[in-house]
């Protein structure tokens, strides 16, 4: 008897092992994008780009961006990499010492992380993202590269997408080079970047 509870003990406990093993795969968000394809995300009308170097406190905003993108269609998708960023421009960008440029976007991979069904909204970051700031101001040119991601970016089904500055920023400047910069922008600084966008055609993302 003391054998066979004993080895009813065991077989249970190694049927609970395998439940919980499979319970990841079989809980994992999975994600569905539908009217997929390329995309171009605009500033939103009325709104600004705001970079800003954190570490020494320098701003630069821009009035105008356009961001190019591509999301895949389908079902079951994994949330990372739910949007591709290719390429983006921003413009009519003014800073401190009475600076004016323009910035560049090469690349950038928005990530789903969750989903809120009430009101439509993904929540996620975009990560692998990469700028160039062209600064100049009164001591000549600021070439600044920017890289790393941002945590706080929410998608809504509307168009809408809305990038938050962090509060502990993961953006790096990895270079600055020229007079321009004058030591207010430096390799190593920290920036937030911070916008609204809409999306067109507009992009359906969701999670059961």
């Amino acid at each position: 008897m003391r054998r066979f509870v004993s080895s009813s003990l065991v077989a249970g406990a190694i049927a609970a092992g395998a439940i919980a093993l499979s319970a990841p795969s079989a809980l994992a968000a999975t994600w569905t994008v539908s009217n997929g394809g390329s995309f171009t995300a605009t500033l939103k009308s009325g709104t600004t780009v705001a970079f800003k170097d954190v570490t020494t406190n320098q701003p630069f905003n821009c009035t105008g961006s356009s961001v190019a993108g591509s999301a895949p269609n389908g079902t079951g998708l994994s949330g990372t990499g739910i949007a591709a960023l290719s390429s983006g421009t921003f413009t009519g960008c003014t800073g401190n010492l009475g600076s004016t440029g323009t910035a560049s976007l090469t690349s950038g991979s928005l990530n789903a992380v969750s989903y809120n069904a009430s009101t439509g909204v993904t929540s996620g970051t975009i990560t692998g993202l990469n700028a160039t700031l062209s600064i100049h101001d009164l001591l000549g040119t600021c070439t600044a590269k920017v890289a790393g991601e941002v945590d706080h970016v929410t998608y809504n089904n509307n168009g809408t997408l809305t990038i938050t500055a962090d509060t502990t920023p993961l953006l790096t400047i990895s270079s600055a080079t020229g007079s321009g910069c004058a030591g207010l922008i430096k390799t190593g600084d920290k920036t937030t970047f911070a916008a609204t966008y809409t999306v067109s055609p507009i992009v359906h993302i969701t999670s059961p």
